[in-house]
């Protein structure tokens, strides 16, 4: 609310007023919402769960990743404010602040609840709102606001009036006192930001005042939220160097970054991105890792190995493997495809070699057979059929990070090598460990022939890995599309 002005307008006050204003946060490059794939998640639906919540009280539930909570309206013109925090760390909740600035004032169908820093994820997609025909009135007010206020005891006794202890504010730290069994102090501190369901607000045009009118909401009115998280995945994905275009195919439902995910690695690679991505492609659920972990950045073989345990703990059953590799047969050229039919562990060590390996699978894993026979089958056909040049051979993973000496290019070409990288290898030997079928397929990036050998450029690699990657994309959508 602004005063009665002091200072007469300048000259150019008008121009000055003029000034057209800008989006500050466009969304326009957020991913798009799938109106066809929640209808027809709804169409399905079983109800699992019902709470009615008494008028002037509050509950606490839990709402599995990959389910839909719905809220009615029972009665009248009822209203409510709803909190959101995820269940294994509090500290992670509801932004009203981000989710404003991204959607508007208020949300509806299509628009996500994101939550706080530094994590700023989408906790629940708005997925059906019985009241979107509202927009806005006359007043400018509209329905389900995300402002971020709600009523509390503590503004009401600033502005001279009783404590009241039966306000949204309070009502919301009972239940969370009565969920968590947290001291008062701390249950109060983390209930914070609201989305006001129902509710119909917004700011007066003479003083832009928060206010609220009576709510259009009657019986049966409902808004749909989905659980947002990464739900039984089907194929675990891991990108290589120079094929981080692969999650623009993806109907990306959320992701997390690795520095959020307890235990994770950080990839300290520039060119790896390093977040962990859920969604759809193909009509499967697929977890992508855009950026791997490799031993040359100083991490164990356990940790460069513990995103395919976390992925199969997820779900998943397939996992297809990618990478940037050398060439070491002569007559394999830049910019072709290998699919990979056997592996020579140069790494000096194994995943698997740590005490307490027996309580997680079979220590001594058979590799005779390490990538599906299944899978790279599929992969030659879809390849023969879409006039991809693909070869098929050994990969030989060294340490790194330095590139390789002419002599010992020869020396993997003696031993069977027809490719040589960084990576891969320890993803494989944990995948047979947990009989998970896997596929890999290298980018060959550089040719290394010992007796021509060039300076081998970074940029240049990861130039060619970018134009081979439509032909990696085309093969791995085929391969899901017929899993």
């Amino acid at each position: 609310m602004k005063n009665t002005p002091h200072y007469a307008p300048p000259a150019d006050a008008q121009q000055r007023l003029d000034i057209a204003p800008v989006v500050c946060y466009p969304n326009d490059t957020l991913p798009a919402f799938d109106e066809a794939f929640y209808s027809n998640l709804q169409q399905g639906m079983t109800l699992v769960d019902c709470i009615t919540i008494p008028a002037r009280d509050a509950r606490s539930f839990v709402v599995p990743k990959g389910h839909v909570f719905r809220i009615v309206s029972v009665e009248g013109p009822q209203v409510g404010d709803l909190n959101l925090w995820h269940k294994d760390n509090l500290n992670e909740r509801f932004f009203s602040g981000k989710t404003r600035a991204l959607h508007g004032t208020h949300v509806s169908t299509g628009d996500k609840l994101w939550s706080n820093l530094p994590y700023l994820r989408p906790m629940a997609t708005v997925i059906d709102d019985t009241l979107d025909w509202y927009g806005w009135d006359s007043f400018g007010g509209s329905v389900h606001d995300v402002i971020g206020t709600r009523c509390d005891p503590y503004t009401n006794e600033a502005l001279g009036q009783h404590e009241y202890h039966y306000c949204c504010h309070s009502n919301l730290t009972r239940a969370m006192l009565a969920h968590t069994q947290l001291p008062l102090d701390t249950a109060e501190a983390i209930v914070h930001d609201v989305l006001n369901v129902f509710m119909c607000t917004g700011f007066s045009k003479d003083t832009h005042q928060y206010f609220m009118k009576a709510s259009p909401v009657r019986p049966g009115d409902h808004l749909a939220l989905f659980a947002k998280g990464f739900d039984t995945p089907e194929i675990g994905i891991v990108l290589g160097t120079g094929l981080g275009k692969f999650v623009d195919e993806i109907n990306k439902e959320t992701f997390a970054s690795y520095k959020q995910i307890p235990n994770f690695p950080t990839t300290t690679v520039e060119f790896h991105q390093g977040k962990l991505i859920y969604g759809t492609l193909e009509g499967k659920k697929v977890v992508v890792m855009q950026g791997r972990f490799h031993l040359y950045e100083g991490y164990s073989a356990y940790e460069v190995t513990f995103p395919i345990r976390v992925m199969h703990e997820l779900g998943i059953t397939k996992l297809l493997v990618s990478n940037a590799a050398g060439a070491i047969n002569k007559d394999y050229k830049k910019g072709e495809l290998m699919l990979i039919d056997d592996h020579i562990n140069l790494q000096g060590g194994s995943p698997l070699a740590f005490k307490g390996i027996e309580e997680m699978g079979n220590r001594f894993v058979d590799l005779n057979q390490p990538y599906d026979v299944t899978m790279n089958k599929k992969i030659e056909v879809i390849a023969k059929r879409n006039n991809i040049t693909i070869q098929k051979g050994v990969y030989a993973s060294v340490m790194g990070p330095q590139l390789e000496t002419r002599a010992e290019y020869r020396y993997l070409g003696i031993i069977g090598a027809d490719a040589v990288g960084m990576s891969t290898v320890p993803e494989i030997i944990v995948a047979n460990h947990l009989n998970l079928p896997v596929s890999a397929v290298s980018v060959i990036t550089d040719e290394c022939d010992p007796d021509n050998l060039q300076a081998v450029n970074i940029q240049e690699i990861i130039e060619i890995a970018g134009k081979a990657e439509p032909d990696m994309i085309l093969l791995f959508k085929e391969l899901i599309k017929e899993l």
